[in-house]
């Protein structure tokens, strides 16, 4: 859901979207589920995740990398969005293509490798001051945990934050 009105807006303006997505549980039925019908976006499964460790690792990873450089050989991509994936950075680094890359923790492995990869970070959280490559960092002020909820499911109701004293 947290791409998903970037999707949206890019294809409403004539923009060719391309969305790519783990095969890992249930994702690529809920991105098909939430995406499809829409004009001007593709969705296409890259890689899988057998939700093992040697999985994650093989599969996810460094098999993806390869997949993903056979994928974009004949597309014309002007810029890649992803969540925190080595995968898609890396290409990106490899065919100079801008790549923006949102990440929702900066204490994880794999933070400071994507954070290299990429040509600027999103962040919902601050990284650590003095932290590695800080000018490509931008922290975005939201709560990560909103760009999960479902749309068809929940119904936003800003009066209950009266309540609170808040404002929208």
């Amino acid at each position: 859901n947290f791409c998903a009105n970037l999707i949206r807006l890019l294809a409403a303006k004539g923009h060719y979207v391309y969305v790519t997505v783990l095969s890992r549980g249930r994702l690529v039925n809920i991105v098909n589920n939430e995406m499809s019908g829409i004009k001007n976006v593709s969705i296409e499964a890259i890689g899988e995740h057998r939700l093992t460790k040697k999985s994650a690792l093989w599969d996810a990873n460094i098999k993806r990398v390869f997949q993903f450089l056979h994928w974009v050989r004949n597309k014309h991509i002007d810029m890649a969005f992803s969540a925190n994936t080595i995968p898609c950075a890396l290409v990106c680094r490899l065919k100079a293509i801008p790549s923006y890359v949102y990440a929702d923790d900066a204490t994880r492995h794999t933070y400071k490798i994507v954070t290299a990869l990429c040509t600027n970070m999103l962040n919902t959280c601050v990284p650590k001051e003095g932290y590695f490559n800080q000018d490509k960092i931008k922290v975005l002020n939201v709560l990560k945990e909103w760009a999960y909820l479902a749309p068809k499911y929940f119904h936003q109701n800003v009066k209950i934050l009266n309540q609170y004293g808040l404002c929208p």
